[in-house]
């Protein structure tokens, strides 16, 4: 005989949600991917990363924070001129609320919400670039490249990660530079700076920038984006490459003179860049018109090639 029925127990709507969870399919939330911006301006990851601190363990957000969960993978993308992924990692925690922010901000945040995160490898030294990733179909339409300034964070497709994911895992380092090592990074070239003077003896001359212009021109002609390759020696001193070109792993450097005394300042600044820039690096000097067959030689004797402006266009002697 069946019992009789002697109580109902009445749940409030708002409960019926934390029921439901409880009633599961036996299938496990797949980890989503998501892009963290960063702004340079407002956060200045450029210091960060040259102190050879430890790394980031919080990153603001402001958007999906239901969706957000432990285990999630993530993208640092950095905004500004040329922008693109310089790290990847692994987001700990669900969103929570804080007030404690580091000394990097330019201006302190007050409350928001934040989660936690472990970074699992850094590609300063050589970043996805937004142009790269968007070379590939599976990338094109990502969101991250129509909403540039979209609050953190945004959703990646899975196809999209994978993208980042097979291109990240051929470069970059999964640590922080220590204390005896170079701090590299990759940084969009500068733009070219207005004529001006400058005081001196017997007079004011005007300074004119024709490595710069140089730089442009050549950068303009091979049609895709360069950056340049900055790094920071245990010593305090800094070295800085006028252009990387990552496709063909080759440290350029520019000169707007063809001169030998030029010739030599060069070579000698193109072995230290690659002693501590990048060691496995192919050599090239930037000249503006092809120079005497005795400087291609001292050169070519080095096995730096020399890449030379002619007529509107640039060739190269290897």
């Amino acid at each position: 005989m069946a019992a009789p029925l002697r109580s109902i127990t009445l749940v409030p709507v708002e409960k019926h949600a934390v029921v439901g969870d409880l009633v599961t399919t036996g299938e496990t939330r797949q980890a989503r991917h998501w892009v963290l911006q960063c702004n340079p301006k407002k956060w200045d990851v450029w210091s960060w990363w040259e102190n050879r601190e430890e790394p980031v363990t919080t990153w603001s957000v402001a958007q999906h924070l239901n969706d957000l969960r432990t285990g999630d993978r993530f993208a640092l993308w950095i905004s500004g001129a040329h922008p693109g992924v310089h790290a990847v990692g692994t987001v700990t925690s669900e969103p929570y609320q804080t007030e404690d922010f580091d000394e990097y901000w330019a201006e302190q945040p007050e409350l928001r919400h934040v989660v936690d995160v472990r970074f699992d490898r850094f590609l300063f030294d050589h970043p996805l670039t937004k142009q790269e990733l968007a070379s590939d179909p599976a990338f094109a339409n990502a969101r991250i490249t129509r909403m540039a300034y979209a609050a953190n964070p945004t959703l990646l497709e899975p196809a999209e990660w994978a993208v980042i994911e097979r291109r990240a895992d051929r470069r970059g380092r999964s640590s922080i530079a220590a204390p005896t090592e170079a701090v590299v990074t990759s940084r969009p070239v500068g733009s070219i700076p207005e004529k001006t003077t400058a005081a001196g003896r017997p007079g004011t001359r005007v300074v004119d920038f024709p490595e710069a212009k140089l730089l442009k021109r050549y950068m303009d002609f091979v049609g895709r984006a360069r950056y340049c390759l900055s790094a920071l020696l245990p010593t305090g001193e800094r070295l800085v490459c006028d252009l990387f070109d990552s496709e063909t792993n080759t440290l350029i450097e520019a000169k707007a003179s063809n001169t030998r005394e030029s010739v030599r300042m060069a070579l000698g600044q193109l072995l230290d860049y690659r002693h501590h820039l990048a060691p496995d690096a192919t050599l090239a000097r930037l000249l503006p018109a092809r120079p005497a067959p005795s400087i291609v030689d001292v050169l070519h004797s080095h096995q730096v090639k020399v890449i030379y402006e002619d007529e509107g266009s640039f060739r190269t002697l290897v």
